[in-house]
């Protein structure tokens, strides 16, 4: 079984070890659903990858070298993670599986976890970026693996009602949002409750329209297959309290002193050093913060394993 990856920092695995990231969790999985064979798996997916195209729909020609797949940088976009699928040296007739994320970066965690960004705003770039622009993504994978399944991996709540209302302050300064200091720790005291609202009412909306405008665009490209289904979603069963911050995590946090909690985090930091000016220092370092621990990785093979 030959098993494709492209994808953003959700199908990079950021913050884990090899042997927990998602595309070998499901390979081992597949495999043991099917022990007479083999799966090979291709991996192109990075941190922070954009879907490669410009707001008007036109494709972004931008472009930059890859670099340690824990900094988050929005290039090589997927549809340039795509198109580097050529020099792999396997024929794509012979893809069986592709599994992908795409949106997240261009609506971009940042405006999702901003309490000055409306769910209105939300809701729009959603419908462009995880609808639209997922369409051009999906045609251009159906034409060029004729064979291959396409499994979408939806989106998660970052932040629920069960998250820890402490911790609040630690994710706002962890993407930059909220300043440390004596006078902005008594300002958000006196916010966090508008200011929590709003976070929940953002993560609550991004997850439920990224879900329905990815089976949106589904239901769409498999028109063009009628009785045979190529483009699949799956949604990991992530609950309210394993949110970050909540009371059974299956995503990863931050520490009490606000570092990040994932194994990967001193290789990271080393990583985005080097990166130099391709990395935004406080956000590349606490990049693991959301993202799914073994926990939520191992959700999300079996929600895929079960839509296939």
């Amino acid at each position: 079984m030959e098993l494709l990856i492209f994808g953003t920092s959700l199908m990079w695995g950021q913050g884990l070890r090899d042997a927990d990231k998602m595309h070998n969790v499901l390979a081992r999985k597949l495999h043991a659903h099917q022990p007479d064979r083999r799966v090979n798996v291709t991996f192109l997916a990075h941190s922070g990858a954009s879907t490669g195209y410009l707001p008007d729909g036109t494709i972004d020609s931008k472009s930059a070298p890859l670099i340690n797949g824990e900094v988050p940088t929005r290039y090589p976009t997927i549809l340039q993670e795509i198109d580097s699928f050529d020099q792999v040296g396997i024929a794509p007739e012979s893809i069986d599986l592709i599994v992908l994320d795409a949106g997240i970066n261009d609506v971009h965690l940042k405006s999702v976890l901003d309490p000055l960004v409306t769910p209105r705003k939300i809701a729009e770039m959603v419908e462009l970026y995880c609808h639209q622009h997922m369409a051009l993504l999906l045609s251009k994978l159906l034409d060029k693996f004729p064979r291959a399944r396409i499994v979408v991996a939806g989106y998660y709540e970052f932040v629920t009602e069960d998250s820890e209302q402490s911790y609040v302050r630690g994710l706002l300064q962890t993407f930059g949002k909220v300043p440390g200091g004596f006078i902005f720790d008594g300002m958000l005291w006196l916010l966090n409750r508008p200011i929590r609202q709003r976070l929940l009412t953002n993560c609550d909306t991004f997850s439920d329209r990224s879900w329905a405008a990815f089976n949106q665009t589904a239901d769409e490209m498999n028109v063009r297959t009628p009785g045979n289904n190529r483009v699949l979603v799956a949604r990991p069963n992530i609950k309210p309290e394993n949110a970050a911050f909540a009371s059974d995590p299956w995503l990863f946090g931050l520490t009490e002193d606000a570092s990040p909690e994932d194994p990967m985090a001193q290789e990271r930091a080393r990583a985005c050093r080097a990166a130099g000016s391709r990395a935004e220092p406080i956000f590349c370092s606490t990049a693991s913060t959301g993202h799914p621990n073994p926990k939520g990785t191992n959700a999300y093979a079996e929600a895929i394993l079960a839509v296939l």
